[in-house]
């Protein structure tokens, strides 16, 4: 009913005199615009009269748009303003004005007070706009100028949360609000964050591995909370999602060292040597999770398979063949398992080269 009245408006408006300049399509652009002004104003001094407020603010808009394109800064505030003064709402006048008080900031010729405006203007755009995408970008926006007017942390945090709200995935208003948690420091925002950490992973899921990043640094942040339980949750997530060899891992390795946590200390290890390319490296990630089951663990039966896992891989390193064999011996004597430690012995022996210590050897063979 509306459009129809401004359509009705401006079709009854008088014609104008070829005195008020009728647009053409000729010459410059500001001289075309500067014409259209001139002949959108005598409509509009008509409907005033008539006192038709839809085609009223119709044609404001209109010379609003006219002193957009024509650079008239004052043209398009005096217009945008009068259409607001008759309707609130209209969403072109609120990105006028917005626009203008940008232009003004670019100059230099800002001030608080135009930037408190601007949040007003984007707040109105963000409630006429119905697309999601485009709400989320206009409540992130006016969120990312809260914070820049030096307002109440809990203030920009809620604007952040109201663009989220809008689209949950919405990348600016992730690191917007994150950014915001990191620089606030305190207890409260480090458990705060720990949850938006999960929220950012969760929108990150399509690039695993980044993902899985971020519940690494929620990790940390709940290990710091002394909250082992939830610390150890999104570590076993984090390695979910990037489950390789790499910083993860290692994250999720120190976190189980830090608690003291045995078997999944050996867990890990063992998964790490399974998907080590490195035979010696691999030999020697065995070697660490067979003493762990052994001497944190107690389980001498679990360390010595480990170990014979481990002595499979030979040859890879010396040093580290030499050491897989020297706790295989141990472990096969302390279980009187003879003939598995004499066959143990005697491939050691490829690594003992002091005819002393291989006469020992010999002997202990006997």
């Amino acid at each position: 009913a509306t459009s129809a009245a401004v359509i009705s408006a401006v079709i009854s408006a008088p014609e104008v005199s070829a005195s008020d300049g009728p647009a053409s399509d000729e010459g410059p652009p500001e001289e075309r615009y500067a014409a259209r002004a001139r002949v959108l104003s005598a409509r509009a001094q008509h409907l005033s009269r008539q006192g038709d407020g839809p085609g009223f603010v119709a044609l404001r808009v209109e010379l609003a748009l006219a002193a957009e394109l024509a650079g008239n800064d004052a043209e398009v505030e005096t217009h945008a303003r009068g259409a607001l003064a008759v309707d609130g709402a209209v969403a072109f006048a609120h990105g006028a004005l917005l626009r203008l008080h940008d232009r003004r900031q670019a100059r230099g010729q800002g001030s608080a007070e135009g930037m408190r405006e601007a949040l007003h203007h984007l707040e109105a755009l963000a409630a006429a706009t119905a697309a999601e995408a485009a709400r989320a970008d206009l409540l992130a926006e006016r969120a990312r100028r809260l914070a820049e007017l030096g307002s109440e942390p809990d203030a920009v945090v809620a604007a952040w949360e109201r663009a989220l709200a809008a689209s949950a995935r919405h990348g600016a208003a992730l690191w917007g609000l994150d950014a915001l948690l990191c620089a606030a420091a305190t207890p409260a925002a480090k458990r705060r964050r720990a949850g938006h950490l999960a929220r950012m992973a969760e929108a990150f899921l399509p690039e695993p591995r980044f993902a899985a990043w971020l519940l690494v640094e929620r990790g940390h942040l709940l290990e710091d909370e002394g909250d082992a339980e939830g610390a150890a949750d999104a570590f076993g997530r984090a390695l979910s999602l990037d489950p390789g060899v790499g910083p993860v891992r290692e994250a999720c390795l120190r976190h189980a060292s830090r608690r003291r946590h045995g078997p999944l200390l050996v867990q890990l290890l063992l998964e790490e040597a399974g998907l080590e390319r490195d035979a010696p490296r691999a030999a020697r990630l065995e070697l660490e999770a067979a003493r762990i089951a052994h001497l944190r663990l107690g389980d001498a039966a679990r360390a010595r398979s480990i170990l014979e896992q481990a002595a499979r891989r030979a040859p890879t390193d010396a040093a580290i063949d030499a050491r897989v064999l020297d706790e295989l011996v141990a472990s096969y004597e302390a279980a009187a398992e003879w003939t598995a430690a004499r066959a143990a012995r005697r491939a050691r022996l490829a690594y003992v080269h002091d005819e002393a210590e291989r006469a020992l050897e010999l002997a202990a063979m006997a």
